[in-house]
């Protein structure tokens, strides 16, 4: 049971670092604000970093799920292209 609950644990502590990492990558918060609101129970503070970062990541999300629509419609486009280019040339060798 102590295992489990170590391996739960250090689940929790990677899943944090990694959305401490990404709050800093994406500019939201420093390391240092981050450390001074969890040191100085700043829990209000915090939580509008959190919701800044979600509202990013909303952002984030649309515009790349837009972008892989529009990648798909452009890499549709260019295989049909090569399709006529590709009947194109199997005339002119015959």
């Amino acid at each position: 049971m102590k295992k489990r609950n170590e391996k739960n644990d250090n689940i929790i502590l990677t899943m944090i670092d990694f959305f401490i990492e990404e709050m800093c990558d994406s500019g939201t918060a420093t390391i240092e604000e981050i450390t001074e609101m969890f040191n100085e129970g700043k829990e209000n503070e915090f939580r509008k970093i959190v919701r800044e970062y979600k509202k990013l990541q909303n952002v984030t999300r649309s515009k790349a799920n837009k972008a892989i629509i529009r990648l798909k419609k452009e890499n549709k486009h260019l295989l049909e292209l090569q399709k006529d280019m590709d009947k194109q040339y199997e005339e002119l060798e015959n």
